[in-house]
Formats: structure tokens, sequence, C-alpha cells
């Protein structure tokens, strides 16, 4: 008998959008394309690790990723959203973490979160530049997402797919 699919495969009825100059195609193999390992960066502003109170739904997808031999980099903030409190100590734009082989690139964010709207918004752009530079310190990267709300972090993911950098002409 026929082996089944492979862990990676998406039926071939599946339309897949494959982002230009990514490391590799999909693979077409029985009727399945079989997706290579990709490298994916999520721009996420209140990512909650295991050891934090709240929902970690961004991290058990990073684990649900990486049983399939992906690779999910999350960039967070360094503020946790319902203690106000920072997360990890930094001492740059942003401090690495790693839980459980998911690594976490915790950026700056100014701690005015629960103040005003006026001083909120002031703390999401501060994210949003921050998570910038920050997701441009991962190399080799085949997908970017960022989530809403706030709409801020898919601008930072739109500018980070974009390559602003080059725009500049600092590379």
């Amino acid at each position: 008998p026929e082996a089944g699919p492979h862990p990676n495969a998406i039926p071939h009825s599946v339309k897949i959008a494959w982002r230009q100059g990514a490391r590799e195609s999909p693979i077409f193999d029985r009727g399945y394309y079989i997706i290579t390992p990709m490298r994916i960066l999520l721009i996420n502003q209140a990512f909650v690790s295991p050891d934090e109170p709240g929902h970690t739904r961004h991290f058990e997808m990073a684990k649900f990723l990486q049983s399939r031999g992906h690779e999910l980099v999350i960039v967070a903030s360094d503020l946790n959203y319902q203690t106000g409190q920072r997360t990890v100590a930094r001492t740059g734009v942003f401090a690495e973490q790693n839980f459980d082989g998911v690594r976490v690139l915790r950026s700056y964010i100014y701690p005015a979160l629960h103040r005003s709207y006026f001083w909120r918004v002031i703390s999401f752009f501060s994210f949003m530049f921050s998570s910038v530079w920050t997701a441009l310190q991962v190399h080799d990267v085949d997908l970017v997402m960022g989530t809403t709300p706030p709409i801020f972090q898919a601008v930072s993911a739109w500018f980070v797919d974009h390559d602003p950098v080059s725009w500049l002409g600092l590379l």
C-alpha cells in the first residue's frame, strides 16, 4: 500500500503563495505540495511565555510548527500586557529568550500601555519601530506575519517583508 502524505503536505487543490526569493519552492509529490521547512517570523506585541499569566497561543503555535520541522521566531515586546511589568532585562533594543526551543526576541516598548489613550498609542508606535529593527536582525526568513490588534504590528510586518533597509541604501 502507498504511504500517506508527508507531514508537511498540502493537497494540490489548495492555492499556495510562495514568497519570491524564499529558500526553496514547494515540491509536488503524489498530488501534494511538500512544504520544505521554513523560518517564519511573527511580530506580536503581547506574546505570553509559558511562565507568564495569560493565554499562550503563539507559543503553542510555535511548538506545533516546530513539530512539523519549521522554525517560528517571535518578536514581542518586553512588557507583559496584563501586569505592565518588564519580562526581561534588556541592554540594547532587544533581548533574546528561548522557551523550550522557541526563539523569542523581546523588543523595547515604552511602558505606558495603561496610562491613557494617548500614551497607549505612543507605546504602540514605540514597539512598531523597535520591532522593525529587531525583526531585521533575523535572516533568511521565508514568511513574515504580524498580528492585530493593534494594527501597528501588521505595519511592522509589512516593512520587514518589503525590506526597508534596501530602500534606504544601507545595504
